[in-house]
């Protein structure tokens, strides 16, 4: 029996299906990719907890995570999307805990390498801050 296997991803490739970095360049990708540290992680894996200092940017890759603040599911999200951007921003406690719902992989930018990111690459620091003023608008109404 031949058990053929499909080859995993590269950190490039699964870089490129992230709506923020899919208008980078194979090279610009693979400068993104070398800041990143790629993790697999199980089920109820907290990534994030709100309150706590920010050290990273994550990008999940595949798999699910809840997203609670206050002690209140306030969403989903899958492969392709990204968070940890406004604790890094805004240099500022996280604003939401963020826990895997299924296993997950991830790309991990830690903060020195998150900085790097958004100096090199002007147009994913403008998508960023978008994303974070959605983020805190979107937080900002549940409040209200």
């Amino acid at each position: 029996m031949d058990r053929r296997t499909t080859p995993r991803p590269t950190t490039v490739e699964l870089l490129a299906q992230a709506p923020l970095l899919s208008g980078l360049s194979s090279r610009e990708l693979g400068g993104v990719s070398a800041l990143t540290t790629r993790l697999e992680l199980p089920t109820g894996r907290e990534l994030t907890r709100q309150g706590s200092l920010g050290r990273e940017f994550v990008v999940l890759f595949g798999g699910e995570v809840g997203v609670v603040k206050d002690d209140r599911p306030i969403g989903t999200l899958g492969a392709g999307e990204v968070f940890g951007e406004i604790a890094l921003l805004q240099d500022r406690p996280r604003t939401a805990t963020v826990v895997s719902t299924t296993a997950v992989s991830v790309g991990v930018i830690a903060r020195p390498d998150f900085a790097i990111l958004v100096q090199d690459h002007p147009t994913v620091a403008e998508e960023l801050q978008a994303k974070m003023a959605g983020h805190l608008a979107r937080d900002e109404a549940r409040s209200a």
